[in-house]
């Protein structure tokens, strides 16, 4: 907080990342902190594409310190009512919604399961590339639920058709399914739920009210501030890097 933006745009983008780094991980961020994070999220502050996602898992970790994700499944589906992940309209808030998929991966509840799963069974035929990151963490957010909430025995139940005969468990389809989203966010929650289970799992944050909203910046797909939205179309490593690994969970 109390930043100077002058020498803020002198950072260089891996400076810029360390301190978003930082400042998620500082125990005693504040308010203001929070402030500075979501007017990155807002593009307020020159960062670049890969700096955002360093940017965005801070205002969620920060967020959650604060006990303020009290309203992050209405946060998800007010953002998805207002975009499409194949409409470049209003695109520059990618960013804003990867916060979100992060704040869900610490406070989201089963009321949001319903949200996200509708985007892990959309087809990725359109999407634009500015929501290709946010859409990736969707079954992580959504492992990351169900194993907060111990619902993956409900995964595993056994299922029958209407004549009786058995199913494969919604577990079973998940994994073995074409959908890679749907196959991911099954692993993740097997992995996650792997470690909840263990002594010194994290506990979920307390909540004590909503999350600062993060105002929407009207734009048309004619007057986007990026001239190559996509950035750097972030290979195999980058993805791993910045999404995780779903048999190292953190």
């Amino acid at each position: 907080s109390g930043y100077d933006k002058t020498a803020w745009k002198k950072l260089s983008a891996g400076e810029q990342r360390a301190i978003f780094e930082h400042v998620g991980a500082k125990p005693d961020a504040s308010i203001d902190d929070l402030n500075a994070l979501s007017e990155a999220l807002r593009q307020k502050l020159d960062c670049d594409r890969v700096t955002l996602y360093s940017a965005a898992k801070a205002w969620a970790d920060v967020a959650a310190r604060l006990g303020l994700l009290g309203a992050i499944d209405d946060r998800l589906k007010k953002d998805l009512d207002k975009h499409s992940l194949t409409d470049y309209t209003n695109s520059d808030d990618w960013a804003i919604l990867m916060g979100v998929m992060h704040g869900l991966e610490e406070a989201g509840t089963p009321d949001a399961l319903s949200t996200l799963e509708a985007v892990l069974k959309s087809s990725d035929s359109g999407v634009q590339p500015v929501y290709e990151q946010p859409r990736f963490r969707t079954p992580v957010a959504w492992g990351r639920i169900m194993a907060r909430h111990h619902k993956l025995g409900e995964l595993t139940k056994p299922r029958a058709d209407a004549q009786g005969n058995a199913l494969p468990s919604k577990l079973e389809e998940m994994l073995t399914s074409k959908n890679a989203l749907e196959t991911a966010a099954a692993i993740w929650a097997i992995a996650f739920s792997r470690r909840d289970s263990g002594v010194g799992a994290p506990a979920a944050p307390a909540i004590t009210g909503p999350a600062p909203d993060i105002a929407y910046k009207e734009v048309s797909s004619s007057s986007s501030s990026f001239g190559r939205p996509w950035g750097n179309r972030h290979d195999y490593i980058t993805r791993r890097r910045f999404g995780h690994d779903p048999f190292e969970p953190y």
